[in-house]
């Protein structure tokens, strides 16, 4: 597998097949810095930059992931519970029990 060194910059191809579909594009620190907006607004279109320094990568800019947290669970369930009809009427006898006036 070539190094970060071997592979020029903004080869897409090379560096996705040395690292296996990881970033689609290399820089070095210099350019990004003279050139922070054009790898921002490439990042923000769904590519992944890998920065370079001193042949190693040093860093990766990628869009944001889903947030972490708990996922959206709504609607997961639709039309799979059915309810009998008449389940929202709770018999007179089980009132009676829950409000300790029953046996």
């Amino acid at each position: 597998m070539p190094n970060a060194a071997s592979i020029p910059s903004g080869d897409h191809g090379a560096q996705r097949a040395a690292e296996g579909g990881a970033p689609t594009k290399q820089v070095m620190v210099g350019e990004l810095r003279a050139k922070l907006a054009h790898y921002l607004q490439l990042v923000a279109a769904g590519e992944s930059v890998a920065v370079v320094s001193r042949g190693q990568v040093v860093a990766e800019l990628k869009p944001p992931g889903r947030p972490v947290g708990r996922p959206n669970t709504r609607g997961l369930l639709r039309g799979k519970i059915w309810l009998s009809p008449g389940w929202e009427e709770t018999p007179d006898d089980l009132i009676d029990l829950m409000e300790g006036r029953g046996e």
